[in-house]
């Protein structure tokens, strides 16, 4: 059997959004309060050790010709940061995903709970995070495609480690094994939820930015709704990859994650 054999459900774009917004909307206050409990946080550190960097990172890669330009020291300092910046994401999507599990085995999951089966994970989601930032950050220096393609081929390997219990590189070559064959319409998946996102921010920034006047009172209540909004959207990008690692087991193995949601308790 090859790896794009599909021997269960098809794996259908539609299906697999409206599943993700049934179980994020099902688990809306749940869900969002594991995003503050890892976001918040995370982000406090990241801005400690990373912010400097960060703050001054166009003038350290960029001459005053607008050309590339960084000492193998600030480009070391930059690949650590947004390594940090992906690890933070997968812990969110660790999180998500135990939550996910249990819900569609018809549990709970509280929130605190989740991010502590999380955080045990953690030095193999920073692992993860390392060696995918690396692969698809070359992928994208070859003309951008390949980078599409390969972090849409490990783009389950969070879920993978943490429902299957497979180590660092065995999650990468499982996630490579259940997106073979079905990567365009994960690419529908992926596009049609950041499409969405994107427009819910907009729609929430717009009037704001342009149409009500800059008071005090009226920008604070802006940033506070974007800040909102922001965390909402990133949550549920974390609920779809659960989901679409849920729905490529059902397409790929013809089982769910249910059974295997046990391994999470």
């Amino acid at each position: 059997m090859t790896d794009a054999a599909i021997t269960g459900e098809p794996f259908r774009i539609a299906s697999c959004l409206a599943k993700a917004v049934s179980v994020y909307f099902a688990h809306f206050v749940s869900f969002n309060a594991m995003g503050l409990l890892v976001l918040v946080p995370g982000s406090i550190v990241l801005l400690m050790f990373f912010g400097n960097l960060l703050a001054g990172l166009g003038p350290a890669l960029l001459t005053a010709e607008g050309r590339l330009h960084a000492t193998p020291l600030t480009a070391v300092g930059f690949l650590a940061a947004l390594v940090a910046v992906v690890a933070l994401e997968y812990l969110l999507i660790a999180t998500v995903v135990c939550g996910t599990a249990q819900y569609l085995q018809g549990n709970a999951a509280p929130a605190a709970a989740a991010l502590a089966q999380g955080l045990k994970h953690g030095v193999a989601i920073t692992g993860l995070a390392a060696l995918t930032t690396l692969l698809v950050g070359a992928g994208l220096l070859l003309l951008v495609v390949p980078g599409i393609v390969i972090a849409l081929m490990l783009s389950v390997a969070v879920p993978v480690l943490m429902v299957e219990g497979r180590g660092v590189r065995a999650s990468l070559a499982r996630s490579r094994q259940l997106t073979a064959g079905l990567r365009w319409p994960l690419l529908g998946v992926f596009a049609a939820a950041v499409a969405g996102c994107m427009a819910l921010i907009t729609l929430v920034t717009l009037p704001f930015d342009f149409l009500l006047p800059q008071d005090g009172p009226i920008t604070l209540i802006g940033a506070i709704l974007e800040m909102a909004a922001q965390l909402f959207t990133t949550v549920f990008l974390a609920v779809v990859v659960a989901v679409a690692y849920h729905e490529l087991r059902a397409a790929k193995d013809g089982v769910s994650t249910a059974p295997l949601a046990g391994a999470l308790a």
